[in-house]
């Protein structure tokens, strides 16, 4: 104890609320007038107001801060209680005596006190009084909600005030009590990162799963938010990681929530389940995802095993929410790719079955299609193939979709760059959704990018693959060498008709003519003459159809007789263009005569015939001697 005769500097705050079956005086035993007076030692300090004909009364005065003089050391505080009497002496109703030594605790007291009779005296008394008293050292003051008195134990650890608290937490019986915050004593030292408080209470029969008013979170769930050593000392203890709060999250949801990434970490050591659902089916993933920036959590979850493809109520998985920009932020959802180890947020749902991905690196996609690079894959058996272009682009306001696409086209030679997509077109794809469809034994898979915008031409971009089975890619190679010639069918004259009809012939020839001695390898392309919605959408890349069927037949140059070996064969087609790959072995023969022709004879319309090759070749018309 504090030696009174040197004296404390600092303030002294002391109030009067209430008293309460106070003794009846006046008015036959029926009722008193009472009122306090505070002394300090024998010095009156202040007298309340009198409360008339009330044996239960409430003072609603303001309560003094009176400053202390270490020079005029104070033994003892005295709230004494009168009855007023306007005509006799006033009569005493009881005391409260508090010695000083006890107050400079700096512990809050605000109890109700049983009052005494005056020392070496008989006094009949009887009731209490609620009074409020609390020792402040020189620089603190008191909180404007007194939160000292309300939630003492909460307050105490908030002020550092740490041998007062030790002091009220062995004698009080408001262990629990919570505060404003709905937070008991527990909650508020693991929010505080004071084990050592945490402890104390323990020590003290505090609740180690008591919950908060609100939520019903446990102090382990606050622990998990704001303390690896309290939630170190409660596992210690007992407490559980499968703990739930009124929502039924865990701690671990909590860690997750608070990108507490060493708490994550213990609890996961200890055994929590990392998929554990709440009451809206969100896991500690989805709330990593919905909160702050939180980029170590979600890395940790996903190591660990995180379901990214596991469902809330709302049928939202983690994959899912990247899409929901309102509740997740750019930084989490990078976070997320990149613990995944992908790059667009459309890749979380192939990568679900299909477990082979390649990633194939473009620059210098462009407005006319033919001159972007091109890249062949062909999975190693067939099966469903998915395709992703993923583009990043700074122009705000557009989405990918509105500024990049690609083709997908099927194949047979899976070397060079294709001419055209009117004729094996698979699909259009975008940069917005994954494209799938299903490849096909023995063939190759041209991936053609286009910008839809001349403003975004040149940019770098990636096509990500997911196959079934492993996948071979390359870039396409453009032709070496391209030739090419017009002609056209007039009714009467050289519209002759396809290869059945007796006019045949009468359509117009050219002698292709390659080296001799060679493997050549080498596209054929009719395209007939462009109608009005040919040019209307020569930018958006769609399949138009023609009312006329055109293709070409091959001739043997030195006999004239039709070719009738499968390669040289065509169907005829009404699109704006129809193509044929070959490989042609010329030891043996390297003329030949092409045909252009429509189905039926005197269909008039022009065309130009294209050759694409590796080789020098000449195409020229031709007539038969």
């Amino acid at each position: 104890m504090a030696d009174s005769g040197k004296g404390h500097e600092g303030q002294l705050y002391y109030h009067v609320l209430e008293a309460r079956h106070l003794a009846a005086k006046d008015n036959g035993g029926t009722s008193s007038d009472p009122y306090v007076n505070v002394y300090f030692d024998n010095k009156k300090m202040m007298k309340t107001q009198i409360m008339l004909k009330n044996l239960d009364p409430k003072w609603q005065e303001k309560a003094p801060l009176v400053p202390l003089d270490p020079d005029s050391p104070i033994n003892e505080i005295r709230f004494r209680v009168w009855d007023y009497d306007a005509f006799k002496w006033d009569e005493f109703l009881g005391e409260v005596v508090f010695k000083m030594d006890d107050i400079y605790d700096r512990v809050p007291r605000d109890h109700w006190y049983p009052l005494q009779s005056r020392k070496g005296k008989k006094d009949k008394v009887q009731g209490e009084i609620h009074v409020q008293l609390l020792y402040l050292i020189p620089g603190e003051s008191i909180t404007d909600t007194l939160e000292e008195f309300n939630y003492p134990l909460q307050t105490l650890m908030k002020q550092e005030k740490l041998t007062a608290f030790e002091t009220l937490a062995k004698r009080t019986d408001e262990i629990e009590k919570p505060d404003h915050n709905g937070d008991r004593a527990t909650h508020v030292a693991c929010i505080l990162n004071k084990p050592n408080c945490l402890t104390i209470l323990l020590d003290n029969k505090a609740d180690i799963n008591g919950p908060t008013e609100k939520e019903g979170l446990k102090p382990i769930h606050k622990a998990a938010t704001f303390s690896l050593a309290c939630t170190k000392l409660l596992l210690e203890k007992g407490a559980s990681v499968s703990s739930k709060d009124y929502n039924d999250n865990t701690p671990l949801h909590s860690a997750a929530a608070a990108d507490n990434a060493e708490v994550l970490t213990l609890l996961l050591d200890k055994g929590a389940d990392i998929n554990a659902k709440n009451k809206n089916g969100d896991t500690p993933l989805h709330e990593a995802l919905k909160n702050k920036k939180n980029k170590s959590v979600i890395k940790i979850l996903v190591e660990r095993g995180a379901d990214v493809y596991l469902e809330n109520n709302d049928k939202k998985s983690p994959a899912k929410l990247l899409t929901e920009t309102k509740l997740v932020s750019e930084f989490n959802k990078l976070a997320l790719m990149e613990a995944v180890g992908v790059v667009d947020e459309n890749e979380f749902e192939p990568r679900r079955t299909l477990k082979n991905r390649v990633v194939i690196h473009g620059e210098g996609v462009n407005y006319e299609w033919k001159e972007s690079p091109q890249f062949s894959v062909k999975p190693e058996s067939p099966g469903q193939v998915c395709v992703i272009m993923h583009y990043a682009d700074e122009t705000k306001g557009a989405a990918p979709s509105e500024l990049v696409g690609y083709m997908v086209i099927k194949s047979t030679e899976g070397k060079h760059k294709e001419q055209s997509y009117q004729q094996e077109l698979v699909g259009f794809g975008n940069g917005s959704e994954p494209f799938f469809f299903n490849a096909e034994q023995d063939w190759h898979y041209s991936l053609v990018p286009h910008s839809k915008v001349q403003e975004t031409s040149g940019k770098k971009f990636d096509f990500i693959v997911y196959s079934h089975a492993p996948v071979e890619n390359h870039t396409l190679k453009p032709w070496a060498e391209q030739t090419s010639v017009k002609g056209a069918w007039k009714a009467g004259e050289t519209a002759g008709g396809c290869k059945t009809e007796e006019t045949f012939l009468k359509n117009p020839k050219f002698l292709l003519t390659l080296p001799k001695g060679e493997n050549c390898e080498m596209t054929i392309l009719l395209a007939q003459a462009k109608g009005a919605m040919d040019a209307i959408y020569k930018h958006m890349l769609q399949v138009q159809t023609h009312k006329t069927f055109v293709g070409f037949t091959f001739l043997d140059a030195k006999t004239h007789d039709i070719i009738q070996d499968d390669k040289f064969i065509m169907k005829l087609r009404n699109t704006s263009e129809t193509y044929l790959h070959l490989t042609v072995d010329t030891q043996d023969r390297n003329q030949f005569i092409i045909v252009p022709c429509t189905h039926k004879p005197d269909e008039e319309t022009t065309f130009e015939l294209f050759v694409y090759s590796d080789v020098k070749l000449t195409l020229e018309p031709h007539s038969f001697a």
